[in-house]
């Protein structure tokens, strides 16, 4: 996944592996063929020209490890780099070194001290990173309840890591820990299949209405089956996260994804359900709407 990065953004080591001398790098600055990306690191300008704003922060990561020796990736870079999604683009490149000795970079933060994090580190697409537990850990220590919660929910359905682990990991009384981690261990759910479901996930517990079911499969009659995000029995309500992912192509054309998609819930209707749908936007700034929703169609 990550191999471009590292094959377009190269060391000057690299670049000279390649037959391609401190006097060639020169000229092909000159010719706007390589940009400079940090201190003895560079870029193929092409290359950089093209990245989205999804990944830059990923090529911010190999730049920053590419001019750095025996520094691990942890925190929020670490499960950037581990294919989390982020609900906040990352100012900074995070490392974690087992000293107190370091020299800082410019866009990195250096935790320092950390000898027990480095020495479980792993290589992950090529470069060293804190485990999966650790990344978690951290996280839930450092950033708001929600992020640490978006990253727990997606090494769940990954299965990079178990509930069970993850759990006593949170709890662990024996490490300092901070009260978000209890938080977090409360709210972990495998069904969360995207941000935005954990986020609805995130404020339905905060409401302390009734749980709904999650990832239910509802047959809408005419040998058509649909996946409910989010359902309620009693009422007989399903709540669906409309990502952008939907139709963004990957699952056939959006237009036609659309049909099918007003196809099925036109059945689940006349079958005497409620269909509810929410975006990010609703959810984030406008909650209170969407409970009102839910409790219009008769959750309570």
């Amino acid at each position: 996944m990550h191999t471009k990065f590292l094959q377009n953004i190269l060391s000057i080591e690299e670049l000279a592996e390649k037959g391609i001398s401190k006097n060639q790098i020169h000229t092909r600055l000159k010719r706007g063929e390589l940009l400079r990306s940090d201190r003895g690191v560079y870029v193929y300008s092409d290359f950089a020209r093209a990245l989205t704003d999804f990944e830059r922060p990923l090529a911010r990561i190999v730049s920053a490890a590419k001019c750095s020796n025996q520094l691990v990736l942890s925190h929020i870079s670490a499960a950037l780099w581990w294919g989390a999604p982020l609900l906040e683009k990352p100012e900074l490149v995070h490392f974690s070194v087992p000293t107190n000795s370091t020299r800082r970079q410019v866009s990195t933060k250096i935790h320092r001290n950390r000898p027990q994090q480095c020495e479980s580190s792993v290589i992950h697409q090529n470069l060293p990173v804190t485990s999966i537990i650790d990344t978690l850990l951290d996280c839930t220590v450092a950033y708001p309840v929600l992020t640490a919660l978006t990253l727990g929910n997606y090494f769940l359905k990954e299965e990079l890591i178990e509930y069970q682990t993850a759990s006593e990991a949170l709890l662990d009384p024996g490490l300092y820990r901070s009260g978000r981690c209890q938080q977090v261990q409360e709210l972990l759910n495998p069904y969360c299949e995207s941000p935005l479901e954990t986020l609805i996930w995130f404020r339905i517990k905060g409401w302390g209405i009734e749980l709904p079911a999650q990832q239910v499969w509802i047959d809408c009659g005419g040998g058509q089956k649909h996946r409910a995000d989010f359902l309620w029995w009693g009422p007989k309500v399903i709540l669906e996260a409309d990502g952008r992912v939907k139709y963004s192509g990957i699952y056939g054309k959006a237009d036609e994804v659309i049909r099918q998609e007003r196809a099925r819930q036109r059945n689940l209707e006349r079958q005497g359900w409620t269909v509810l749908r929410v975006e990010w936007y609703e959810v984030q700034n406008q909650p209170r709407n969407l409970l009102a929703r839910l409790n219009a169609a008769g959750v309570r």
